[in-house]
């Protein structure tokens, strides 16, 4: 993990008396980041105290801004370095985002922000501690300028307009009111989404142009394994989306909607020394910006692209986001996938430099037409070239 961008400089009150409110707080802030993802519709977020013995807390957040509000929370007590990359790496590592410094008033305020969410759509807290509950009493306000400020420090910047739209969409199957107005100066909210309230993820968007400022949108949605093909309409003004309508919608099967998702994947299995090391996400530099997934036969480590460039295309595909996968079956398989053949041979590099190496054996490499680690990992099988013979198995 690259170290922090961030470096707290010390400042030049030492010695002034601090305020009877002041005295009166166990912890003194020191700083805060947040990734600037908002317009993904998550964030982490990490703020550092300091107690009155001058030892060391960090406290992570992990934020949804639609469905699940104020998702996950975790502390470390002290400076233990690895303890700390590895909560970052856990909060952070998937989001393909930059960590923006923020003040504590932006930090408290994103807290009780989300919080609401979480009041709003009956979805549980995490468990919280009492340090924190103590920190949420005070109630944080910001000015609307200052609103507006914080929500373009948490977002994505510079956007072209591709990424716009991109993010529009996504944001507009997501009825979330702050993204649309972020995204069009204001003009368009939760109002002019068609969904309803309805959550769906944007699955595919494919843009064409009837004018310079004119965007025909296919995209390709579900909501709760319901899936529907939208064609919308979106004009562009001053840099921001001033209009938008949709124009069609149809629902579609699961078959058409996997067949338009459709694309090629690339396998390399290695079998695994019985003394191999573990593998973990601190271990490659891929692995560092991965999520880990507990699977029904083994575990995955889903590699994320360092950043979210893959929005800025007039051909969006949800699953760009996602570089390749590393799983570990219960015995001893490793299987690496990816949908490109260049990021596959990125993923070999990777592997080189890992603590496993040494202790893979290739035992298989393969190019398909169509993706199946899905497949695998939800199959129940533990071995894939006996999952490969099954699904290739000529039908009677």
């Amino acid at each position: 993990m690259t170290e922090s961008p961030f470096e707290v400089i010390k400042g030049g009150l030492d010695g002034i008396p601090a305020s009877p409110d002041e005295e009166q707080k166990p912890y003194s802030f020191v700083s805060a980041w947040i990734t600037d993802t908002r317009l993904m519709g998550v964030n982490a977020m990490c703020i550092y105290w300091k107690d009155r013995l001058d030892t060391d807390l960090h406290q992570y957040f992990y934020f949804d801004a639609v469905d699940t509000g104020f998702e996950r929370f975790d502390e470390v007590s002290g400076s233990d370095g690895d303890a700390l990359r590895e909560m970052e790496i856990s909060y952070a590592g998937g989001l393909g985002g930059r960590k923006v410094e923020i003040c504590e008033a932006e930090a408290l305020y994103l807290i009780q922000k989300f919080m609401k969410v979480n009041k709003r759509t009956g979805e549980p807290l995490p468990r919280i501690t009492i340090r924190l509950k103590k920190m949420l009493q005070r109630k944080a306000d910001l000015t609307g300028g200052q609103e507006t400020v914080l929500m373009q420090k948490i977002c994505k910047q510079p956007l072209s307009t591709n990424e716009k739209i991109n993010y529009f969409m996504m944001r507009t199957c997501d009825s979330d009111e702050d993204g649309m107005r972020f995204l069009s100066g204001g003009k368009l909210g939760r109002e002019q989404s068609p969904c309803r309230g309805t959550l769906y993820t944007l699955h595919s968007n494919q843009i064409s142009y009837t004018t310079k400022n004119t965007a025909v949108c296919r995209s390709l949605v579900e909501s709760d394994q319901r899936y529907e093909l939208w064609i919308s309409e979106i004009t562009i003004s001053d840099g921001n989306i001033s209009s938008y309508k949709r124009t069609s919608r149809m629902k579609i099967s699961e078959t058409e909607a996997y067949m338009a998702l459709s694309h090629s994947e690339f396998i390399m299995v290695y079998k695994m020394a019985d003394d191999a090391e573990a593998l973990t996400q601190d271990s490659t530099p891929f692995t560092r910006r991965s999520s880990l997934v507990e699977e029904e036969d083994g575990i995955s480590f889903m590699l994320f692209r360092p950043n979210n460039n893959h929005v800025d295309t007039s051909d969006f595909k949800l699953y760009d986001d996602i570089f390749g996968i590393y799983h570990i079956t219960s015995t001893g398989q490793f299987i690496c996938s990816s949908g490109d053949q260049r990021d596959l041979a990125m993923m070999e590099l990777d592997l080189v430099f890992s603590p496993i190496f040494k202790s893979l054996t290739l035992i298989g490499n393969y190019e398909l037409n169509e993706p199946v680690m899905a497949q695998f990992l939800s199959s129940g099988y533990n071995d894939f070239n006996d999952f490969l013979k099954q699904i290739t198995r000529p039908t009677d």
